[in-house]
């Protein structure tokens, strides 16, 4: 039953990308009615039932660098949190030396941390959403229409840009500093609100035995668990099986409808690689590129589909796997591009060409460890 619910809700998810349009515009309701269940169902649970040390533990946590896992003797049951951590900066400066790594949750941290940075790869096709709403030079390129009932709207092999004169480049610098205001004062407080609300349901509401399962669908319903009986002790167990059920269906809320978007960024990414990068495709008319986009997305659902085959941990594990590696690549590809293909006027400042290195280097890292880890060559490497 759960492998045809999850191949029914991956596929339903798909069919709003055939038709944009009227369907596109519900899912934005829905995206908007996910939003508003989420935040109400965590900030309840975070003002009633959280208490003022799990506040301080996550925002203190954002602030931390070097704590690693580590290899203990005790028994899950009697770990207490934290046990089972150690900072590596704190170990040396107290002449407890090295700590010994646990390098067998490092393919599960890398995990968490390509699903945190997930969103620098979601990004990526921002620039394609902005050119399709035919905003700035994306009214000259074109864009991508839906592939059944669209209009025959073409998309350019090739982009464009303005010239650097004294006229446009004010222009430039307000559309920048208004990304920037996107991103500074709307995207980033998201972020960390969206890291903080969860990790307060774990930090408040798990037990480090209560992590101890032997079936991996069962991980989907530990934190549920873990919140009808805090709501349960607390309320009444009718307010705990309700708790139960929402915290369920938030996390269904959370990954049903993003599933579209994402799905959407990932062909329309490859839809933009394969229609410039090939002779072939550039030889095709402007108005074919629907045609593509069809041929991509059916590819991706065959794809998605054998994906699902597998094993829920496993799932996640290889996938966010070359999460990390992809990021990685991007922030390095992002860097290039822009540094080869815009005019210099237009090229980002020193300490963003800087950010993006180093940005891609932790995720490149973290992935190519997490390959060492589950190929069991980490292992090997580390004696």
């Amino acid at each position: 039953m759960m492998k045809g619910l999850a191949y029914a809700i991956f596929i339903g998810a798909l069919i709003p990308l055939l038709f944009g349009g009227k369907i596109y515009r519900s899912l934005k309701v829905i995206m908007t009615l996910k939003l508003v269940v989420v935040f109400s169902f965590l900030l309840f649970l975070a003002f009633m039932y959280s208490e003022w040390n799990t506040w301080v533990e996550i925002t203190t946590g954002f602030f931390k660098f070097g704590t690693v896992p580590i290899k203990t003797a005790a028994d899950a049951s009697t770990i207490v949190r934290g046990d089972n951590v150690q900072n590596i900066f704190t170990a040396l400066f107290s002449g407890q030396g090295f700590p010994e790594i646990d390098f067998t949750m490092i393919s599960f941290i890398a995990a968490l941390a390509a699903i945190a940075g997930s969103g620098g790869l979601s990004n990526t096709p921002v620039s394609n959403y902005t050119r399709d709403q035919g905003w700035g030079m994306g009214h000259h390129v074109g864009a991508i229409p839906s592939a059944i009932g669209g209009h025959n709207i073409e998309l350019s092999h090739v982009g464009t840009v303005f010239e650097v004169t004294d006229e446009s480049m004010p222009r430039w610098r307000a559309w920048y500093r208004h990304v920037a205001r996107d991103q500074l004062a709307i995207w980033l407080p998201a972020c960390f609100i969206g890291l903080a609300l969860p990790a307060m349901l774990s930090i408040q509401f798990l037990k480090p035995e209560d992590t101890q399962v032997d079936n991996q669908w069962t991980m989907a319903v530990m934190t549920a668990k873990g919140v009808q009986e805090t709501v349960t002790t607390q309320s009444g167990s009718g307010l705990g099986q309700f708790c139960w059920f929402m915290t369920i269906f938030c996390g269904f809320l959370v990954l049903a409808p993003t599933m579209s978007a994402s799905a959407d960024g990932i062909i329309r990414r490859w839809v933009d690689v394969f229609w410039t990068s090939s002779a072939k495709l550039r030889a095709m008319d402007p108005k074919h590129i629907k045609v593509v986009y069809l041929r991509v997305l059916f590819g991706y659902s065959i794809f998605g589909v054998i994906m699902l085959s597998l094993p829920p941990g496993d799932l996640i594990k290889y996938a966010t796997m070359f999460f990390n590696i992809a990021l990685g690549v991007s922030c390095w590809h992002t860097l290039i591009i822009n540094m080869t293909l815009l005019p210099p006027a237009l090229r980002p400042h020193i300490l963003i060409r800087t950010a993006l290195v180093f940005a891609g280097l932790f995720y490149f890292s973290l992935g190519t460890i997490s390959v060492l880890q589950t190929t069991g060559l980490l292992e090997k490497i580390t004696g």
